[in-house]
C-alpha cells in the first residue's frame, strides 16, 4: 500500500526545512551541503556511527543473543487501524520490556519497523545471561525432545533438560507478548544484527525512496521505509533504542547540523547559511564543492574570515555578505 499522496509531500516539505551550511576544511576545500535531518543522508551518515558502535558492543555480549519479531493485529485496509498499530507497540513493548528485565534478558537493541501496508512490528535482539546451545534451531527442539524421550537415551538425560527449558523459555516469551504474533530464533552471527539495523544508519535516509515513490517506481523496501519514516516523526517516535548497558544511542530527532567527517580532512570552520539566503532564487539547494581559484571560493572564503573577527550577529553578517 502506497503512502498517501499528501503524506509524501509532508515528507518532502519536512526535508526541505533542513538547514544549509558553508564548510571550511583542514585542506582549505570549502563545500556547501544540507545539515542533518532525520530522513536525509547527512543525518543517515551520522547515525551509522551509532550503529557501528552498537553492532561492535552487541558482537562483544556474552550470553545468548535472542531475535525476536513482535507484531500486532490490525485492519491493513483502514489508515486509522495501521497508525493504531504503532502507539499499541510502543505501550505493550514498555510492559514486555519489564518481563524480560525480570527473567535474566540483560541488554537489548529494538528497532521499530513497517510492513508494506504500513502497520507496525517490532525486531529485537535480546541477551539472555545464560549461556545455551545454538547449535540446535529452535523450530526443530520440541521434535529433538520427544524423540530421545520415546528412545530413552539417558546419556542425553542433561543436554534434553537443558533443551527442554530453552523451549520452556520461548513458550513464555510468547505468553509475555499477548497482543500478537511472536517469532523467535538465535541470533547466531553478525548477520541478524546488520539485518536488524539494515534500515537504520545510512539505510535509514528515504531521499531516494520518495524520489521514486513520485516518479511511480516504488519498491516494496521503499513503501516501508516512507511508511515508518512518516509514522514515527508523526508520533514522535525514536525509530530505535538500546538498553543503558551499552554506549552507543539513537541520535535525537532534532540533530544539530552535522556532516560525515571522512579520512583526515576534517572541518574546522561551519557557516550555517540563513533562511533569507537559502530562499533567495540564486540560491541552489545541491551539495557542491567550491574549487579554488572560483570566484565562489574568493567570496566564501573572505566570508569566514570576517565571521571569525565578528563573534555576534552571525546570521545578519552572512545575510549581508551573501546578497550583495
Amino acid at each position: 500500500m502506497r503512502l498517501p499522496e499528501q503524506y509524501l509531500n509532508d515528507i518532502e516539505k519536512d526535508l526541505n526545512r533542513a538547514g544549509w551550511l558553508y564548510s571550511r576544511h583542514k585542506s582549505g576545500k570549502i563545500t556547501c551541503f544540507p545539515g542533518a535531518r532525520r530522513g536525509n543522508k547527512a543525518y543517515a551518515a551520522q547515525e551509522q556511527k551509532c550503529i557501528n558502535a552498537v553492532i561492535s558492543e552487541l558482537n562483544s555480549m556474552s550470553g545468548t543473543p535472542f531475535f525476536l519479531t513482535l507484531t500486532a493485529p490490525y485492519n491493513n485496509g483502514c489508515l486509522e487501524d495501521i497508525f493504531d498499530s504503532w502507539p499499541i507497540i510502543k505501550k505493550r513493548w514498555r510492559a514486555f520490556l519489564q518481563w524480560a528485565r525480570r527473567n535474566s534478558f540483560y541488554t537489548h537493541i529494538q528497532v521499530y519497523e513497517a510492513h508494506e501496508n504500513g502497520g507496525c512490528h517490532l525486531h529485537i535482539i535480546m541477551h539472555h545471561k545464560e549461556k545455551m546451545d545454538i547449535r540446535i534451531p529452535l523450530c526443530d527442539i520440541p521434535r529433538i525432545i520427544i524423540l530421545r524421550r520415546l528412545n530413552k537415551k539417558s546419556d542425553k538425560n542433561k543436554h534434553t533438560q537443558h533443551l527442554l527449558n530453552i523451549l520452556q523459555l520461548t513458550r513464555k516469551i510468547k505468553k509475555a507478548w499477548n497482543i500478537g504474533h511472536a517469532e523467535i530464533s538465535f541470533a547466531k552471527d553478525s548477520s541478524t544484527v546488520h539485518y536488524l539495523c539494515k534500515e537504520l544508519g545510512r539505510g535509514s535516509q528515504i531521499e531516494d525512496a520518495l524520489i521514486r515513490t513520485k516518479q511511480g517506481k516504488a519498491t516494496a523496501t521503499d513503501n516501508k521505509k516512507l511508511w515508518a519514516h512518516f509514522i514515527s516523526k508523526k508520533l514522535k517516535l525514536r525509530r530505535w533504542s538500546t538498553s543503558r548497558n551499552l554506549k552507543a544511542r539513537p541520535l535525537d530527532i532534532k540533530i544539530n547540523n552535522s556532516i560525515n567527517i571522512k579520512n583526515n580532512d576534517y572541518i574546522v570552520d561551519v557557516i550555517p547559511i540563513p533562511v533569507p539566503v537559502r530562499r533567495a532564487d540564486s540560491f541552489k539547494k545541491k551539495i557542491t564543492i567550491l574549487y579554488p581559484g572560483s570566484d565562489e571560493h574568493k567570496y566564501v572564503n573572505n566570508l569566514f574570515m570576517k565571521v571569525s573577527q565578528e563573534k555576534e550577529n552571525i546570521d545578519l553578517l552572512v545575510t549581508e555578505a551573501l546578497s550583495e
